[in-house]
């Protein structure tokens, strides 16, 4: 996982959505808290906050919790884009 959290830390600024979404959510998965790699996602996101869907949001704050990552900008802004489609999240 060093190889990938290094990977990742040279490319966050490409990644979208989906890819910022998915990391943060398989290493909380892991049960593990890169920090670096954490505060990298979590600008990722910020960043393109606006092309997030409902999925995506679900799974980057789902991963902040599990990893007891507080990052208060970024759940601000989750927050923020979950409300105008708050209708399109399915319970799971």
């Amino acid at each position: 996982l060093d190889a990938l959290s290094a990977e990742s830390l040279r490319k966050w600024s490409q990644f979208n959505p989906q890819e910022c979404s998915n990391i943060s959510w398989a290493y909380a998965k892991l049960v593990l808290l890169d920090t670096p790699l954490m505060e990298a996602l979590s600008a990722a996101a910020m960043s393109r906050m606006s092309d997030f869907r409902s999925q995506n949001l679900s799974n980057t704050v789902w991963a902040l919790a599990a990893c007891c990552f507080c990052d208060v900008p970024l759940i601000n802004a989750i927050s923020a884009q979950s409300m105008p489609m708050i209708s399109d999240f399915d319970p799971q």
